[in-house]
């Protein structure tokens, strides 16, 4: 008995220690194969580098640390692209699913502090006449997670290596993400159960004369924050003036937060979509200044219906919230002097139905309220049919409170007038197209008036003051509800901007309401 117990004890050892060689033997021989397999299947163009790799065949479980890829220009020895980690971890590799089931499966991949840098210019195109296609994958691949944490991103643009893009602490994680032979042939080469997406800054250059910064991004869960958004001039006012060839607005403009609630993307016919339930913008702080004595831009200015139905995907909010919005806009028209501005405070705004891919019987319309010079009270609706070639719109508004003296900031240095009076209401329609507008407008308004200023803007021209008067009615010739009513007929300059083109609206309402006879016509 004792000697058959001995027999039992020595196999068990013996298959222990087989066992123990035979898993110490495939670990090392594991680490070598992948290592052959990096060797050998890498394309030449590619050079990839580590400081070390471990391989864990009990758990499925690949590391490498500071692992370094970078891609060079086929037909020359430039390099263009160059990713590094400090580590990459793959865990989980399931061997059942690969020998049974021909699938790749495993629990996670980690990335961490991944930094991507991408010179664009240092890329040259592909010499090939044959195009490559889609990824031609054999086997169906499955990830449980997919993580990458404290991520860097660079674009460099020109030989002086200018950023083009470029975002830091970049963290994102994939949920139960999968692709097969189907899958990567579309548009979007994955499926995917849920993400998350944040990122500490962002930085892109969007052209010669803008740039954009951004505090923070976050997506979870469908839904988008940005925060501490920046668009500004490169230039100041005065640089900008000088290199300009053709007027373009100096723009600053500063967003604390936009939050776009339940997105969705994807293709539809080919076509990219983007989709989203409502946009919430608060607090946006808009200052834009226009220098009319650079040369006028004569390119023509689409209307917005155009402008929606000319991009290059396709989109659809229900609902746009602006809320709490300050804007001012400069003008400078006189060489000598200050630019005449105009300030909007305490602006709040509704956009409904912002669409361009399909048509469900409902007009884009925007509705308005806030202040004009920190005081008079406006309100302002706008729609049309973004499916509509002829651009149809209508516009109404109303307008309390306001004395003209306010306005005298812009009127002095752009027309070389003051105004005087106030104008207690005024209300208005337009209708229009891409290529005139008529409409009309009433106003109550006591003791208006314009004094005409010298060249010198310091002193007032009294003989075309008394005449230009002689043509305005002061406000007392009114209804019995104390209104004069005017009328709107105006051709729109195309190659004007749409304020330009509400402003020549008002502007002819204005001025028939004080020059004509006050009469309401029927």
């Amino acid at each position: 008995m004792k000697k058959v117990k001995k027999i039992v004890v020595w196999v068990l050892l013996s298959l222990l220690t087989v066992v123990i060689v035979t898993a110490v033997t495939l670990q090392f021989m594991a680490k070598d194969a992948v290592m052959n397999f990096l060797e050998r299947k890498i394309p030449s163009h590619i050079d990839l580098a580590y400081k070390n790799m471990s391989v864990n065949l009990l758990t499925g479980t690949l590391e490498v640390d500071d692992l370094s890829v970078t891609l060079y220009n086929r037909d020359s020895l430039t390099s263009h692209t160059k990713v590094s980690a400090d580590k990459f971890i793959l865990g989980g590799l399931n061997y059942w699913q690969y020998y049974m089931n021909n699938t790749i499966s495993a629990d996670n991949i980690l990335v961490q502090k991944p930094n991507y840098i991408y010179y664009r210019h240092k890329r040259t195109a592909k010499t090939d006449t044959v195009p490559g296609g889609v990824v031609n994958l054999l086997k169906t691949i499955k990830v449980g997670k997919v993580s990458v944490e404290n991520g860097r991103f660079i674009i460099f643009t020109n030989e002086q290596d200018s950023v083009l893009v470029k975002s830091e602490g970049i963290n994102f994680v994939l949920m139960n993400g999968r692709t097969d032979t189907e899958i990567i042939k579309k548009k979007i080469p994955i499926e995917y159960k849920g993400y998350s997406f944040s990122a500490g800054t962002a930085f892109v250059d969007l052209g010669p004369y803008e740039v954009l910064n951004i505090g923070g991004i976050a997506v979870e869960d469908n839904h988008i924050n940005i925060n501490d958004i920046i668009l500004e001039s490169k230039y100041s006012k005065t640089q900008m003036s000088r290199i300009l060839r053709k007027e373009r607005d100096h723009i600053a403009l500063s967003v604390p937060q936009i939050a776009i609630n339940n997105v969705d993307f994807g293709y539809h016919r080919e076509r990219f979509y983007i989709n989203s339930d409502s946009v919430e913008i608060l607090k946006p702080n808009l200052g834009m200044y226009r220098d009319k004595l650079v040369a006028d831009n004569t390119s023509s200015q689409k209307m917005y219906g155009r402008m929606l139905r000319q991009l290059p995907i396709d989109i659809a909010v229900p609902l746009v919230r602006i809320i709490n919005a300050n804007m001012v806009y400069e003008e400078r028209i006189h060489p000598t002097g200050t630019a005449g501005s105009l300030d909007f405070n305490d602006i709040n705004a509704e956009i409904s139905s912002l669409r361009n891919s399909s048509s469900d019987g409902k007009n884009t319309s925007m509705v308005s309220s806030g202040k004009l010079m920190g005081t008079s009270v406006l309100h302002f609706e706008y729609s049309f049919d973004v499916n509509d070639e002829h651009d149809q719109f209508f516009a109404s508004g109303a307008l309390s409170g306001l004395r003209a003296d306010h306005v005298n900031s812009f009127l002095k240095p752009n027309l070389n007038v003051e105004a005087e009076g106030i104008i207690h209401q005024m209300y208005f329609t337009i209708h229009g197209n891409a290529v005139s507008s008529s409409g009309d407008m009433k106003m109550n308004y006591d003791n208006f008036k314009f004094d005409v200023l010298a060249k010198d803007g310091a002193r007032i021209n009294k003989l075309l003051t008394a005449v230009g008067n002689l043509f305005i009615n002061d406000g007392s010739k009114a209804d019995a509800e104390g209104f004069r009513y005017g009328e709107i007929d105006v051709e729109r300059d195309v190659r004007k901007s749409f304020f330009n083109y509400m402003w020549i609206n008002m502007r002819d309402g204005i001025v028939s309401t004080l020059t004509g006879d006050g009469k309401k016509q029927r």
